[in-house]
């Protein structure tokens, strides 16, 4: 999976041991896109790589993105749209990004490592698809994203900087 793992120290019970519980925790998916999570286990890993970030000081951003129907338009089934999108967003995502459900019309992105000169281009990427997908076409599609720097002691430290967009 991209990583090579040296043994320093081995004997063989502790060793296979170690082989056996690796086999156990690889990922089998040879899917390339972000994590679709449930609420339990996102806020597990959520809080590890909040803490990860700001020990080894990498930018990040969440977004928030929700669908509501269009006003005007005829009703649609919103558990399908947001499969549909939720789809479409973890395709547009690298396989370092997580995402969970956390309204019957919203999705919570988490993305670790991003610069916030890169948002527009992740939230760009998934707004092209969504206008491309007909099943979409009576939902409007909202955003909201907030940058997470590490923390500092520094008094001009931005801290969370939040943006609010709607795609119509």
């Amino acid at each position: 999976m991209g990583f090579r793992f040296d043994r320093l120290i081995t004997n063989a019970p502790s060793a296979r041991d170690l082989d056996n519980i690796t086999d156990r925790l690889d990922e089998k998916s040879e899917k390339m896109h972000a994590l679709w999570l449930s609420e339990k286990d996102f806020k597990n890993i959520y809080n590890f790589l909040i803490r990860f970030m700001s020990r080894y000081n990498i930018i990040s951003c969440k977004v928030l993105f929700t669908l509501v129907p269009t006003q005007g338009k005829p009703a649609v089934n919103m558990s399908d749209c947001v499969q549909i999108f939720g789809d479409i967003v973890t395709k547009h995502l690298r396989k370092s990004d997580l995402m969970m459900q956390t309204k019957p019309n919203q999705l919570f992105v988490l993305l670790p490592d991003l610069r916030e000169e890169n948002v527009t281009k992740v939230v760009d990427r998934i707004n092209t698809s969504f206008d491309n997908n007909p099943a979409l076409e009576n939902v409007d599609l909202l955003y909201t994203f907030e940058m997470i720097y590490p923390e500092t002691n520094d008094e001009n430290s931005e801290g969370g900087k939040r943006t609010e967009n709607k795609r119509e």
